[in-house]
């Protein structure tokens, strides 16, 4: 009977987890801003690996010297443009993840921008730079998908911050003061 109970227990467990949806957007009304859950696929200290994305089984993504493929195809980067970081999140409301990089660009003067990719789709949705006067780097402030502005190639002191946001399906930066 104990064993029984246990089994009975594991299987509630299996069934619960299994109806979660970890990647899920935040909800919100047509017309206000959605800030969105993230999950890091590559951070700025690693040079390659490969990451696997639930939404797409079937493919390996994987950074490689700065160019990140999907499979054998080379879908963002190479020749000065280097993928610093990666987070995927659904930002369209689709069930699908869209791809936002972090990327230098540039082999003397050099700018960091935030570019995301609709993969599914095979579309950019979203670019932001600010060449010679600010560069941007993603990242996740309380799991939420957010950007740091900071000056050009002075320091990396951050001069404002914000949530990636989506309003009526496009995409923005929504500033904090």
């Amino acid at each position: 009977m104990k064993k029984l109970s246990i089994l009975f227990i594991a299987i509630l467990c299996i069934l619960l987890l299994a109806s979660c949806n970890f990647n899920t957007p935040e909800k919100s009304t047509k017309d206000e801003a959605s800030s969105f859950q993230a999950i890091e696929v590559w951070d700025s200290y690693s040079d390659s690996g490969d990451a696997h994305i639930d939404a797409f089984p079937s493919i390996t993504f994987t950074r490689n010297n700065g160019v990140v493929y999907a499979g054998n195809d080379k879908i963002i980067g190479g020749g000065g443009y280097n993928c610093l970081s990666c987070y995927a999140c659904d930002l369209t409301g689709d069930g699908y993840p869209e791809l936002c990089f972090c990327m230098s660009l540039g082999s003397g003067i050099i700018d960091e921008r935030i570019v995301i990719l609709d993969y599914q789709n095979n579309k950019t949705l979203f670019e932001l730079s600010d060449r010679g006067y600010h560069d941007y780097y993603l990242c996740l402030k309380d799991n939420i998908l957010s950007v740091n502005e900071t000056m050009y190639n002075m320091s990396k002191e951050i001069t404002r911050t914000g949530k990636i946001t989506s309003i009526d399906s496009t995409i923005q930066v929504a500033w904090d003061n």
